[in-house]
């Protein structure tokens, strides 16, 4: 619903709705018992909170230097792709890649950079890399199924 507010104001009213329906779901599990689908629930909050801080605040602010959420990060990366920078970009899609993600949350992201660095090395002729990038994707164990079958099946025409 962000992504469709008119302004940044209802933007943010949509963030704190979803914080509020998060708030109460976590207390309603706990009420009941189920306190590791609480810690669940808290540490989705935390991630989707720490996206939409990624994605809808700060941009009139210069990048902070240290540590990017794995939305902005993506995004530069696909930025340093456009203007040429392939290098920098790969760098950045492995580094998402190899992302810490104990929680399973980031499947979807770690996943896609996979793919996207697979195809920078295969437009770099670098085919061995690019099998390595799809080998990892297909490897984790929280990648979306459409990407996990894409990247297998990348793999299996770069071995024909």
């Amino acid at each position: 619903m962000a992504y469709e507010a008119p302004n940044p104001s209802r933007a943010t009213g949509y963030y704190g709705d979803m914080k509020d329906a998060f708030v109460d779901a976590i207390a309603f599990a706990e009420d009941a018992g189920r306190v590791d689908h609480a810690r669940r629930l808290e540490r989705r909050l935390d991630l989707l909170k720490e996206r939409f801080r990624d994605q809808f605040t700060g941009f009139d602010q210069p990048p902070t230097v240290g540590r990017v959420g794995p939305a902005t990060q993506w995004r530069e990366a696909q930025a340093a792709e456009r203007r040429g920078e392939l290098d920098t970009a790969a760098a950045m899609y492995q580094a998402l890649l190899d992302l810490d993600d104990g929680a399973r949350e980031l499947g979807d992201i770690r996943a896609s950079a996979g793919l996207a660095l697979a195809l920078l090395r295969l437009g770099q002729s670098q085919a061995a890399a690019a099998a390595a990038a799809l080998r990892r994707v297909v490897a984790l164990p929280d990648a979306p199924p459409q990407l996990a079958s894409a990247a297998r099946r990348a793999l299996g025409e770069l071995r024909q």
